[in-house]
Formats: C-alpha cells, sequence, structure tokens
C-alpha cells in the first residue's frame, strides 16, 4: 500500500537519493522535527510549509497536524522513516 500522505517529489542521480513531501498528522502534532527524524539514518530535513508559508526548520522546530515537511533520504532512510510514521499510527 502507498501512503498519499508520502510522496516523492525529486530524485537525484540514480534515484539514490530523493526528496519527499510528508504531511504530518495528528499524531507528531507538538513534537519536534528531531524526535519524528530520531533513529532514521541517511534523513534530513529540508523545508517545512505551514499554511502555505516555507521555512528552513531548525531541529526543534515543532511540527504542527496539516504542516508539510520536506525531506532528503536514501532509500534506507525513507523505509525506516515510513516504518517510524506507520508505527505512530498504531499507537
Amino acid at each position: 500500500l502507498i501512503d498519499p500522505s508520502f510522496r516523492a517529489v525529486f530524485s537525484a542521480g540514480n534515484g539514490e537519493v530523493e526528496v519527499y513531501e510528508m504531511f504530518i498528522s495528528p499524531e507528531w502534532d507538538g513534537l519536534t522535527i528531531s524526535s519524528l527524524l530520531d533513529g532514521c539514518n541517511d534523513t534530513i530535513c529540508v523545508a517545512l510549509t505551514r499554511a502555505g508559508r516555507a521555512e528552513l526548520p531548525t531541529p526543534n522546530t515543532l511540527l504542527k497536524s496539516g504542516d508539510v515537511l520536506t525531506v532528503s533520504a536514501t532509500l534506507e532512510g525513507v523505509r525506516s522513516l515510513r516504518a517510524k510514521l506507520q508505527e505512530g499510527k498504531e499507537k
């Protein structure tokens, strides 16, 4: 199953690194970007869009439901991030 809240928007090289947009669900509301990416090696935050305005966030930026987080990751990085997001939905 493909999660519609998580999509690739750019691929670099031969696809070794890709840029993804992900929509922040209520489960992650109020948590920091660093807590979301903790344990997700080869994944970095590129931008955060909130209410139509983009910014360069810090690791301590608080997430809000409805934010669009843009991350860059390797295949392994995106796998671990997707697993973490799925784990959050099951709690």
